[in-house]
């Protein structure tokens, strides 16, 4: 095993999964170096040879976080975590998992959800179509659901307390009153059918 041996090893602290590389291995044991770690925990970890046999390879680019899970080169919960975490950092609150959007409460205010935000997406035609992951695509896309078939569409907002729901309906409705107000062909088609 090389030196620049990457892994994915899964620790006891917040960060639950952290990618690791191989410093060096001797007397029955790996040296690892965590690439993050919270406050005050060590970003170096001794791992037991056969422990470390056991452990995820960590392969492709880490270093630039996908916005679509779907487009990890391995899926597994190190580097689903390790992806929302490089986001979040960014803050880029929100990732796609195919048509699923994942969203990470910022605990601030950013300007990705602004009402100015919000409102130039609505003015573009094709705001949802192939853009960055936001919820507004999720709304739109449900929107566009209901004026294409006339059928009921919906919104599922999950998440443990303090994940940001409540705020993340609010910037759904937002982008509910936006679409119909927009003069938009795909609200006209709407509001006739």
């Amino acid at each position: 095993m090389s030196s620049s041996e990457r892994v994915w090893v899964q620790v006891d602290d917040e960060d639950a999964w952290v990618l690791a590389t191989v410093e060096e291995r001797f007397g029955g044991s790996v040296h690892l170096r965590r690439v993050h770690a919270p406050e005050g925990v060590p970003l170096t970890l001794v791992i037991p040879d056969e422990n470390f046999a056991t452990f995820t390879p960590a392969t492709g680019d880490l270093d630039t976080p996908v916005d679509d899970l779907v487009r990890l080169n391995d899926v597994n919960q190190g580097a689903l975590l390790h992806t929302l975490r490089q986001r979040y950092a960014r803050d880029d609150i929100y990732t796609s998992i195919g048509p699923i959007l994942i969203a990470v409460n910022p605990f601030k205010r950013l300007e990705v959800c602004a009402p100015e935000t919000i409102a130039q997406m609505s003015s573009s035609a094709a705001a949802h179509e192939g853009a960055k992951p936001h919820i507004f695509n999720t709304v739109a896309a449900a929107y566009t659901g209901v004026c294409g078939s006339g059928r009921p569409q919906s919104v599922l907002i999950s998440g443990e307390s303090g994940a940001g729901k409540t705020e993340t309906a609010k910037l759904c409705m937002s982008c509910l009153v936006e679409m119909s107000e927009s003069s938009g062909a795909s609200t006209q088609a709407c509001r006739r059918g």
